[in-house]
């Protein structure tokens, strides 16, 4: 991850004024040279941020921060039962 955030921190906009995941699979375009950052982490990587309450995880922290605003600290179990998709707390 340092060799990805030395690279990130070099790089210079493409023509368009944005700028190009260093992944070579990769064709994402930014505008903004820090979300390549939590890009690369959450979808090359497959670094998630875990919720403090329950067992849920997000891709970065204003997903698992709005996620906080209705946690209620419960696991959350989903199963089938008839055909059906039954969620449940413990």
């Amino acid at each position: 991850m340092q060799s990805v955030m030395r690279t990130v921190r070099m790089m210079e906009p493409n023509q368009d004024g944005r700028f190009q995941c260093p992944h070579e699979m990769c064709s994402n375009t930014f505008t903004i040279r820090n979300n390549i950052y939590q890009h690369y982490k959450a979808s090359h990587l497959g670094v998630k941020v875990p919720c403090r309450k329950c067992d849920s995880s997000f891709k970065d922290y204003n997903a698992m921060n709005k996620h906080m605003k209705t946690c209620n600290g419960k696991k959350v179990i989903y199963f089938e039962k008839n055909s059906e998709i039954i969620r449940n707390y413990f």
